[in-house]
């Protein structure tokens, strides 16, 4: 029942009783007040006595309210009493019906606070799947008091998706960062090896070059520097070999080779510092010694003008590249001459030096001047390269170095080529100069370029002075020039000229060292002839030519007798002191 129709029944009853009782005390027939109180607490039953009381005294046939009874409404007293029993029963029914409904709301609240807990409660899909009540409602979607079926939640599904994006963003940021120091860490790597490599093809170069020179060697003295040499470029070589990502077993060979090197090393020169000689057994295992170094060095050379960046990150992941390849080539070399000590019958032929580099130069001395101005210097550098072309001379402030003081000029030619000239404060001298133009043919061959270096020296007004020595690089021919004086060459005096084999003209020049070193030095002082000298050199060597020289050897000048000579198909220089012949340098001309 609802609230509106209960409160109507309750009226009719309750309220009705009530009015009569009123209208009555208004009447005078009873007290109003008193009839209240009385009532208060004790219940309709006491009130019915008294209605009846007050029904007593009125006329028959008129009711309390001074009415004629309506038909068929009986006695009013007992209509009253009906009346209210109806009413007292409908106020009991309507408060149990108010009480099962509220009772009713608060059990359904009551499920509907469980449900909305279990929904965000976080369960496995295991649990999930296994689980009946709320679980499995909440998988399928669940209904509210309306009875309409609610989705698990849109702003849950959104928080999960959000974070979902922000993980995977933190964990891309980390791979991401985390990838780019691997990739540093590996280029680092990559650079450290490389660096180690070419210190280990360094070192096997010159541990070739002593060995060279210690298989002709007579002289106690240098025999002894030289093996003193090997012994420590072997110990490198070893170390660096240890530095390298090389497999114990790939590698084995090569550092047992090296490591029986520095042995044999420590055993002569103990044997030296005995004063004992080098016997001929002695000779054949420095030969053999040679042959196996020459080939693992002409193998590094092809690896270090072959080897690239990408080669060694090749390498570094135990991939096939030329640096596997050449260190197991070198490997497969070492092994059969450490076990057998056989000689290689192939034997790689080098050829070079100075031969035929011995033309005498002509023309007038250089002019001595003392403390030139600027300006001074200026016109002189114009002179010096009057065939050049230049349009623009400009001043470009001094150079004091020591030993050396210059005036820079930086030029111009009509071809927009452009020039760098250095000219000597003390004397107008021309120090240095290079031409900044790209030179990539060969139009000239070497003799013409040799000849128009020469003539660039006279023009210069640098007299005396001889080639002993020529590189050829690319499309550039450079020349070395000593000074020479009464049948010596004077070594210190040096003049390097670079010559363009496009265009014929010098394209570089220094002679720094020759304006440093060149003074007068008197009578050269020799003890032995060149005889003497001569006799004491290896029989194995052919002498293809011998003069007198001056070179610097250990920080000292020394006075010396050079021989060119020939062996087992290389070219050496061998250079005797003309004091006490001894000898002090050896060079393979492989190496110039």
């Amino acid at each position: 029942m609802k609230e509106k129709e209960f409160g109507k029944n309750t009226s009719s009853g309750a309220e009705k009783v009530e009015n009569i009782a009123r209208k009555i005390a208004e009447s005078g027939v009873a007290d109003y007040a008193a009839w209240n109180n009385t009532t208060a607490g004790v219940g309709l039953s006491n009130g019915q006595a008294m209605f009846g009381g007050l029904g007593a005294g009125l006329p028959l046939g008129i009711n309390a309210m001074g009415e004629e009874p309506v038909e068929g409404m009986g006695n009013g007293a007992e209509t009253a009493e009906q009346e209210r029993k109806a009413a007292e029963r409908r106020v009991a029914e309507a408060r149990a019906r108010l009480r099962e409904k509220e009772e009713k709301k608060r059990n359904q609240e009551k499920e509907n606070s469980e449900k909305k807990g279990a929904y965000h409660y976080e369960k496995s899909p295991s649990q999930s799947g296994q689980n009946g009540g709320h679980g499995g409602d909440h998988s399928n979607g669940r209904k509210d008091n309306g009875g309409k079926k609610r989705g698990d939640g849109l702003g849950g599904w959104i928080a999960a998706v959000v974070s979902l994006g922000a993980v995977s963003l933190v964990l891309t940021a980390v791979v991401t960062v985390g990838a780019i120091r691997m990739s540093k860490a590996a280029d680092a790597a990559a650079a450290a090896y490389r660096g180690t490599m070419y210190e280990f093809i360094h070192v096997v170069e010159e541990a070739d070059d002593d060995l060279a020179a210690l298989r002709i060697a007579t002289d106690p003295k240098l025999q002894a520097e030289l093996l003193t040499d090997i012994l420590v470029q072997t110990r490198m070589a070893e170390a660096d070999l240890e530095k390298l990502p090389i497999d114990t077993k790939a590698g084995e060979n090569t550092m047992r080779f090296f490591n029986g090197v520095s042995a044999y090393c420590e055993r002569t020169l103990d044997r030296l510092s005995r004063g004992e000689k080098l016997s001929e057994r002695d000779i054949e295992r420095l030969e053999e010694l040679y042959e196996v170094m020459r080939e693992v060095r002409d193998d590094l050379d092809e690896l270090a003008a072959e080897m690239e960046d990408d080669d060694m990150k090749l390498w570094m992941k135990g991939k096939d590249c030329c640096i596997e390849k050449t260190l197991q080539t070198v490997d497969n070399t070492t092994a059969p001459r450490v076990q057998s000590g056989k000689e290689n019958p192939e034997k790689k032929q080098k050829d070079g030096g100075r031969d035929g580099m011995n033309a005498q130069p002509s023309g007038a001395k250089m002019q001595d001047r003392a403390g030139i101005p600027s300006q001074k210097a200026e016109e002189l550098c114009k002179q010096y390269f009057s065939d050049y072309g230049v349009t623009e001379t400009t001043y470009a402030g001094e150079t004091l170095g020591k030993g050396l003081k210059a005036y820079n000029f930086e030029m111009e030619t009509e071809s927009g080529v452009g020039m760098f000239a250095q000219i000597s404060q003390d004397n107008g001298a021309l120090i240095y100069f290079d031409y900044f133009a790209e030179c990539s043919k060969h139009v000239y061959d070497v003799e013409t370029a040799k000849n128009t270096a020469l003539a660039f020296l006279t023009k210069l007004g640098y007299e005396d002075m001889i080639p002993v020595d020529v590189k050829e690089s690319g499309t550039n021919a450079d020349f070395t020039f000593v000074y020479y004086a009464d049948g010596c060459a004077y070594y210190p005096d040096e003049i390097v000229v670079k010559v363009c084999e496009e265009r014929g003209l010098v394209s570089g020049f220094d002679a720094s060292k020759y304006l440093k070193n060149h003074k007068g030095r008197g009578e050269l002082n020799t003890k032995i002839s060149m005889q003497q000298a001569k006799d004491g050199l290896s029989d194995k060597l052919t002498v293809e030519s011998a003069r007198t020289v001056l070179f610097e050897h250990r920080g000292k000048e020394w006075t010396a007798y050079e021989f060119f000579c020939a062996y087992d198909g290389e070219l050496y220089f061998i250079y005797v002191d003309a004091m006490d012949g001894r000898e002090l340098y050896i060079v393979n001309s492989k190496n110039m």
